[in-house]
């Protein structure tokens, strides 16, 4: 239970205090407040006074000089500590109250001699980051600015990074972050272009330009700057591999373009196949379907890697990276009808296919796209199977080629060679 006491003689106090100044005339009150009013002011001038002793006392004509300790030409390193010199004698405690970081950070000052001093961040500075330095005295302020490094690095290319399309008589420029760098050409080694193609280098400023004698249409290109290439007077150097690729425009004969929207379809053997096909003919009801199986696994795999290494987005070059059909057997050999859902054409092929591996190829105004297909037992023969360390069932099926190539969705598969969808 709290004690009623500091209550009571707080209490008192306050009556005492009242009493004594109800016993004061009129002139006794008026001079305690003036006394009060007086203490207040020296407080103030006292702290003013404070104040301005604290600021760096310079003459008007002194000069000071502050330098980062490590910089090259593309900026102030990270870890770098600066140096302050002055023409007249300076202390650290006049110092550490003049000396101001923008963005703020925390350092110290150490005195070197009576007009040389460093300053140390106690943290290394952020990196691509404008540092201004001020010390403020009691004459003037000086100011500074530093710049910290940046990476060396490709910031752009043109072509753009998997841009289709793309002119047969466009020239390749590619943009770094810093000048000043090391010659890049074909004879030096460190500049590669895939399919290799004859041109010539154009510098300008931050920006190196090949002109390639002529590209060729319909064609995947890929473009490096190999790691290693230095940048004059620093030591720095490109960190990794830059590559990039592009695809170039259909040749002008080509009026029609036809692709499946994959390259790699899968069906159980009770579903009718369906696949879905692009194509810029307009009007266009029919198409001439062929399927081929294949042997065996084995060639199916050769093609299918050969496939998935063509990316998506190079449409051109997946159309006409054709596998070669001669020891495929074909099985179907029919015009399908494009059908149209919403904005998608499909079409159905007539009949079921049994459990195998296949390639399907498509022909529109004598344009031909393939895509690959395996029918797989997964939907029709799955089984339960207790998973005792999460406590849950799933539904399992044999392994299928799509999860030994890693060419996985939303399945897993464990040691047994099952596969679970997730």
């Amino acid at each position: 239970m709290t004690s009623p006491y500091p209550v009571i003689k707080l209490k008192s106090l306050m009556g005492k205090i009242k009493t004594f100044l109800g016993s004061l005339r009129p002139w006794q009150l008026v001079g305690i407040l003036l006394v009060s009013l007086g203490l207040l002011a020296s407080v103030i001038l006292a702290s003013q006074y404070l104040q301005l002793s604290a600021k760096l006392k310079l003459g008007s004509d002194a000069g000071l000089l502050l330098t980062a300790d490590r910089q090259d030409s593309l900026g102030t390193f990270q870890d770098s500590t600066f140096t302050l010199k002055s023409d007249q004698d300076l202390t650290v405690a006049g110092l550490k109250n003049s000396v101001t970081f923008f963005p703020e950070i925390d350092f110290d000052i150490r005195e070197i001699s009576p007009r040389q001093f460093s300053i140390s961040p106690k943290a290394p500075l952020k990196n691509n980051s404008l540092y201004r330095v001020k010390v403020v005295s009691d004459q003037k302020t000086f100011s500074w600015a530093f710049q910290t490094k940046n990476d060396f690095r490709v910031v752009q290319t043109l072509p753009r990074d998997q841009a289709t399309y793309v002119p047969i008589n466009s020239g390749i420029e590619i943009t770094f972050s810093h000048d000043n760098w090391d010659d890049i050409s074909l004879k030096d080694g460190n500049f590669e272009i895939t399919p290799f193609a004859e041109g010539r280098f154009e510098r300008h400023k931050r920006t190196i330009s090949f002109i390639p004698e002529g590209l060729v249409p319909n064609t995947l290109y890929t473009v490096k700057i190999k790691k290693g290439l230095k940048l004059k007077g620093t030591n720095e150097v490109l960190k990794d591999d830059f590559v990039y690729r592009f695809e170039t425009q259909s040749s002008s004969g080509d009026k029609t373009q036809i692709n499946f929207s994959r390259s790699f379809y899968e069906f159980s053997p009770p579903e009718t196949p369906a696949f879905d096909i692009y194509t810029s003919s307009t009007g266009v009801g029919e198409a001439s379907v062929k399927v081929y199986q294949y042997p065996n696994v084995q060639d199916f795999t050769s093609d299918f890697t050969t496939k998935l290494a063509i990316p998506a987005w190079a449409t051109n070059s997946l159309r006409l990276n054709r596998r070669p059909v001669s020891g495929l057997n074909k099985v179907l050999d029919f015009p399908a009808s494009i059908q149209k859902q919403s904005y998608t054409n499909y079409f159905l092929l007539p009949q079921t296919l049994p459990k195998g591996f296949y390639l399907i190829e498509a022909t529109i105004d004598n344009i031909t796209t393939q895509a690959l297909v395996q029918i797989t037992l997964r939907l029709s023969h799955r089984q339960r199977y207790q998973d005792t360390r999460l406590g849950q069932r799933y539904w399992y099926w044999p392994a299928c080629f799509w999860c030994k190539c890693q060419f996985r969705r939303q399945r897993t598969r464990n040691r047994s060679g099952w596969c679970r969808l997730l």
